[in-house]
């Protein structure tokens, strides 16, 4: 064999000339000749029954087909007067048909570790496919929906999209939620660990719990508990304005204290017999204007006293209030640190002990704290107590709660 015939294709090397489509190559341009025997020598055993059972196999192939056989090459010109220009476009080298054949090499073989994932969806579907085909007229049905349910869906697409937008401007917004929760999952975690047992526990409470409830509920039925919330309200509304006004004066004017502290003292006056109760005594002073007198017209003051007895001095107002209205200490009641010198209202002026007083009630003057001292010229100092309600109490500074108000700093 001195020549060969070679297809054109696109130069490998520097040349620009090529064979064209068919051409042959002249003998001189062969090297060595390949001799007869050695084109034999390709046809060994194993190629030769290669052969045997290609032929069988297309004679199997072409055997009882001679009509369709007939069929085809009367209709081969045809194809392949519309074949041509098929190849012709795949021929050109815009096609790109040796990448594509890269690509689908590289497809390929990405797709074969999970050939058997691949040949089971196609199994199932082939299922699929089998169950429409056995009941035809739903397929049309649901084809015959798919245009009014596309319609609709235009419809709710169109309604939607404010909310796709905002759902959008959630997003966003969240996703800065989101970057500042990945510091605060450890403690998240941490609170999570604590309040699990927490939680089982609480089980056990529960069912304790429901037993209370049941009990609240009995409660709550019984025909005696709307009376005693109702007894109970109206003792709450009596008892409310009263600890209002009598509570700045133990708060603030300290007269629980005060009471017991001259308590000790009520029973000391030394008499013939033993002792006596002061106010008894004091009460049924011989004077004008004492304590015990009908037509008092001034306050007890040592007047007139007659001789062998003890004055009686005595400046109180009944009922003195123990705040002003805004809350400031006004201990009118029970004032002691009065002294006698330089009294109005006593004949004793060289005498300097002191007396239990109290000045005008709501007077413009504030008294303040309980057992403040006054000098001669109306000067205030010392004092024991609060200048004012503590903050939080609810107090009023006339009985029966109005005005009441919550004391502040």
């Amino acid at each position: 064999m001195n020549t060969s015939t070679v297809h054109a294709r696109p130069p490998s090397g520097t040349s620009n000339r090529t064979f064209e489509d068919g051409a042959t190559v002249p003998q001189k341009q062969t090297l060595s000749p390949v001799d007869l025997d050695r084109v034999y020598n390709m046809f060994d055993k194993k190629t030769r029954q290669a052969n045997v059972d290609n032929l069988n196999g297309f004679g199997d192939t072409f055997a009882g087909r001679g009509q369709s056989l007939n069929r085809f090459i009367a209709e081969a010109p045809r194809l392949f007067s519309l074949l041509e220009p098929v190849a012709r476009n795949l021929a050109d080298s815009r096609t790109q048909l040796p990448q594509f054949f890269q690509a689908l090499e590289r497809t390929v073989s990405t797709v074969a570790p999970v050939s058997q994932v691949y040949a089971g969806g196609f199994a199932k579907t082939a299922d699929t496919f089998a169950a429409i085909d056995n009941d035809p007229q739903a397929l049309k049905d649901t084809i015959s929906k798919n245009p009014p349910t596309l319609d609709v869906s235009t419809r709710s697409l169109k309604v939607q999209i404010p909310f796709l937008e905002d759902s959008a401007k959630f997003g966003r917004d969240l996703n800065a939620a989101v970057q500042e929760l990945k510091p605060t999952l450890p403690v998240v975690n941490s609170a999570l660990e604590i309040g699990t047992p927490v939680t089982k526990r609480s089980v056990a409470l529960n069912n304790e719990l429901q037993d209370a409830m049941l009990a609240l509920r009995d409660l709550a039925t019984a025909p005696t508990t709307n009376a005693a919330l109702r007894g109970l309200t109206d003792t709450v509304g009596t008892l409310q304005p009263q600890l209002r006004f009598l509570g700045p004066y133990v708060t603030v004017c300290n007269n629980w204290n005060a009471f017991w502290t001259m308590a000790a003292e009520h029973l000391s006056a030394e008499v013939n017999t033993g002792t006596a109760e002061r106010a008894m005594l004091n009460n049924t002073g011989t004077q004008a204007n004492s304590q015990g007198s009908m037509g008092a017209v001034l306050p007890a003051a040592g007047l007139e006293v007659n001789r062998g007895d003890d004055p009686q001095f005595l400046h109180v107002a009944a009922y003195g209030q123990a705040v002003t209205p805004d809350g400031k200490a006004d201990c009118e009641a029970g004032q002691q640190g009065y002294p006698s010198a330089g009294n109005p209202f006593t004949e004793l002026k060289n005498v300097n002990y002191k007396h239990v007083v109290a000045d005008v009630p709501h007077n413009e003057d504030v008294s303040g704290p309980h057992y403040k001292r006054f000098d001669r010229e109306g000067k205030g100092e010392g004092g024991l107590g609060a200048d004012r309600v503590p903050e939080g109490e609810t107090f009023t500074n006339v009985p029966g709660g109005k005005g009441a108000q919550r004391a502040t700093k």
